[in-house]
C-alpha cells in the first residue's frame, strides 16, 4: 500500500529532525513537509533529510493541511505534526490491521504524551497525527474548514463519523506527541467560542440523520 506522509511544520526548527527521523524510518512512499512560513531554519532541516519540501505562505494550520492532503495522489495519507514522534513499527502494525480488514477508511493507534508537568499520559482518543487514512474518504468528508484556529481536526473527526466512515482503533501506543510551550493548541487560549460552533454544527449533523419519530 503506497502512504504519503504530510508534515505541517511552523518554526519547528528545534524538533523537525527528530519527527523525520521517526516517520523516515518506516516504509512510507513519500514525505511532504509544509512549511508554513516558518521564520526559523525549518525549511533548512526538512532539506536535509531530502524529502520533499513546499512553502505554505497562508497562515493557519487548517489551510496547511488542505494543500498537504489535496497533494497527495497515494492510496493513503498518514501524518505527523512536526514536533512529534513516531514509535518504530506504526505505520507497519496500522498496514497489516487494513490488510486484515480492507473495508476500513481510517485507522488510528493509541498516543503518549511527553514533556508536559501535567499531561494526560496515554489516550486512545482520535487525533490526526496517530490517523492513517484513505484519500478517497478525505475526498468524501472534505477538506478542513479553514475558518477555524483551532479544532479543525474535531470539526473533520465529526463529519467523518456523519458520512459512515469505518475506523478501527490499534491497542498499541505507537505515536508521542510533544507538549511545550509553542504548541498551538497552547497558544490559541481564546477559543471557547469556536468549540461551541463545533459542537453546534455536530449537534445539527446528528439530528439531520436521525429519524423524524412525529
Amino acid at each position: 500500500m503506497d502512504v504519503t506522509v504530510v508534515i505541517p511544520a511552523y518554526n519547528a526548527e528545534r524538533f523537525l529532525g527528530d519527527c523525520l527521523r521517526s516517520v523516515l524510518t518506516q516504509t512510507v512512499g513519500r514525505v511532504l513537509v509544509l512549511d508554513n512560513a516558518s521564520q526559523d531554519g525549518t525549511r533548512g532541516v526538512a532539506e536535509s533529510f531530502g524529502v520533499e519540501v513546499r512553502a505554505q505562505p497562508k497562515p493557519g494550520l487548517a489551510p496547511t493541511l488542505n494543500l498537504g492532503y489535496e497533494a497527495v495522489s497515494d492510496e493513503w495519507i498518514a501524518s505527523c505534526d512536526a514536533d512529534d514522534l513516531w514509535l518504530p513499527e506504526k505505520l507497519e502494525l496500522q498496514l497489516r490491521r487494513l490488510e486484515q480488514d480492507p473495508s476500513l477508511d481510517m485507522i488510528f493507534c493509541g498516543i503518549e504524551q511527553f514533556g508536559g508537568a501535567t499531561s494526560v499520559p496515554i489516550s486512545y482518543s482520535p487525533h490526526r497525527g496517530t490517523m492513517l487514512l484513505r484519500r478517497s474518504a478525505y475526498e468524501k468528508v472534505g477538506p478542513f474548514d479553514t475558518s477555524l484556529r483551532v479544532g479543525e481536526f474535531l470539526d473533520w473527526y465529526s463529519r467523518a463519523q456523519a458520512a459512515g466512515l469505518r475506523q478501527a482503533i490499534l491497542p498499541e501506543v505507537l505515536y508521542r506527541r510533544r507538549i511545550h510551550d509553542d504548541n498551538m493548541g497552547l497558544r490559541e487560549r481564546d477559543t471557547s467560542k469556536e468549540y461551541l460552533r463545533m459542537l453546534k454544527a455536530h449537534l445539527d449533523r446528528k439530528r439531520a440523520k436521525a429519524p423524524d419519530t412525529r
